[in-house]
């Protein structure tokens, strides 16, 4: 029964993956079909780690999606998105995370399309035992730096399933990285930051004159990347001359970072600054 079970899912697999059909990458699913449940299943986060890619040019670098709050995974799926011009996608490989309880487990993918800058892989398991549950390394993806420039990267189309009989799927987020090749991206200097009222002030100079926006994001962690976990854009603001400011007002108690990145008029990050922060103590009688 268990082999008669394994094979079902297998073709399953194989038949739901239809290679090539670029136009429709919404629609094609190298997984089970999940049936309808309670929405009782915790939101996973898929993200990339580290988030920010420093690479010269001629370079072969590996590129970690990993997940957090996962829930007895069965198999995920989503596509990379990039941009061509300044990276070649090579290969996927699969994470050690969804065999990691002791399932048997395939790779569908990858399927690259180095023309477009998408590169699609997916992942399913079977057996007895339930997928596993946690944080984990879902994939590696390998990339060739090509030439000077900054590229996004994102994840579309993300799907994680869990390992019931009947699949039922699991809510997912992801969050996108930064990978730089050459001397791709100015930095933004300084960004300063001080207390305003309810709230704290940035601010910087207009001194990439190709600059078309600047974005300004905000977290919790020190090292955040426009776009990556936990970050959130707060403004967008078009540069005239000289000096910008923008205000982060009202915010509740708490530690924040920020940072700014430049965009051209293709919405190319082209400069980023580093990252400044507000900070909440709170003093205790005695110490």
């Amino acid at each position: 029964m268990k082999a008669r079970r394994a094979i079902l899912l297998l073709l399953v697999a194989l038949a739901l993956w239809r290679p090539g059909a670029q136009a429709h990458m919404a629609a094609d699913i190298a997984l089970p079909q999940p049936v309808d449940h309670p929405a009782t299943l915790p939101t996973a986060d898929v993200y990339f780690t580290p988030e920010l890619y420093l690479v010269t040019p001629g370079a072969v670098f590996a590129v970690t999606v990993a997940i957090q709050d996962a829930s007895e995974i069965g198999g995920f799926q989503f596509d990379l998105l990039y941009n061509p011009a300044f990276l070649q996608a090579d290969n996927a490989v699969m994470g050690a995370f969804l065999a990691s309880t002791g399932r048997s487990v395939g790779a569908v993918g990858p399927e690259i399309n180095r023309a477009a800058g998408t590169m699609r892989f997916g992942a399913f398991s079977f057996g007895s035992m339930p997928g596993p549950s946690g944080n984990g390394v879902l994939a590696q993806m390998h990339f060739t730096a090509l030439a000077d420039g900054a590229t996004r990267l994102n994840l579309a189309n993300l799907r994680v399933v869990d390992s019931s009989i009947t699949p039922q799927e699991q809510p997912a987020q992801s969050a996108a990285a930064l990978a730089a090749v050459g001397a791709a991206l100015q930095t933004i200097q300084p960004l300063s930051i001080v207390s305003s009222a309810n709230g704290v002030r940035l601010g910087w100079p207009h001194s990439v004159s190709t600059a078309a926006t600047y974005e300004v994001w905000r977290g919790t962690t020190p090292y955040l990347i426009p776009g990556g976990l936990g970050a959130t854009r707060q403004a967008i603001l078009t540069p005239a001359s000289g000096n910008l400011t923008w205000d982060d007002v009202a915010l509740p108690d708490g530690n924040y970072f920020y940072r700014v990145w430049g965009l051209d008029a293709d919405s190319t990050p082209i400069s980023l600054s580093g990252s400044v922060g507000r900070f909440n103590f709170v003093l205790q009688p005695g110490q």
